[in-house]
Formats: C-alpha cells, sequence, structure tokens
C-alpha cells in the first residue's frame, strides 16, 4: 500500500484520490478506464466464444444434443470465465507500481 495511504472518495462509482494538502481530487486510472467506450470488448468477446467452441467442439456438440440452452450457457459465459486471470494480473501489476513508487524491488510480484 501507499505510505502514507492516501484518502479516497467515491463520486458517481468512480474512486477519486484526494491531495493531503491541497485537497484536490484526481480520479483513479481504474475509474478513468471505466469511463472510456470499450468497442474492442465486443470483437474480443465474440473471439472468445468463438475459441471456446472451436477448442471443445465435440463437448459443446454432444451438450448442444442434449441441453440447447446448456450449450448456449457454456459459450456466452466464456468471456467472463476469461476474466479472472485477466482481474489477477490487474491487481499484480498495481501491486508492482505500488512497490516501485515506494523504491522497493519489483522482483517476482508479477504471476506468469
Amino acid at each position: 500500500m501507499t505510505q502514507p495511504k492516501i484518502n479516497t472518495i467515491k463520486r458517481g462509482g468512480a474512486r477519486l484520490y484526494v491531495h493531503p494538502e491541497t485537497a484536490d481530487k484526481v480520479p483513479g486510472v481504474t475509474s478513468i478506464l471505466n469511463m472510456l467506450p470499450k468497442d474492442f470488448l465486443r470483437f474480443w468477446a465474440a473471439k472468445v466464444v468463438a475459441e471456446t467452441a472451436v477448442d471443445n467442439l465435440g463437448s459443446v456438440v454432444g451438450l448442444a444434443l442434449n441441453d440447447r440452452q446448456g450449450a448456449v450457457d457454456y459459450l456466452k459465459r466464456a468471456p467472463q470465465r476469461d476474466t479472472g486471470q485477466a482481474a489477477d494480473m490487474g491487481s499484480a501489476v498495481h501491486d508492482l507500481f505500488e512497490r516501485l513508487a515506494r523504491g522497493e524491488s519489483a522482483g517476482g510480484c508479477i504471476p506468469t
């Protein structure tokens, strides 16, 4: 964690960092990213679903023959199954930058 701890507030679902001396408020990186349009995610999600279908073709066909809705649910949730690993990487990157900001070593804090 940042030392000393920087006060934050929430406004409109965004986290704002409050400067300890000037009381200026600035949004955090995650809040800024959440404000940006993410049209590319539609294409990423379609790609993940297509890859899941192709990589698991036999299983998907078998499931579809017995449970059409189950096959649809399995495929449509493929992007959500992929985001957990990305979230873990994001947390590790945040930790890395916190360490670097404190002048610590970056060794070993990013998973592979």
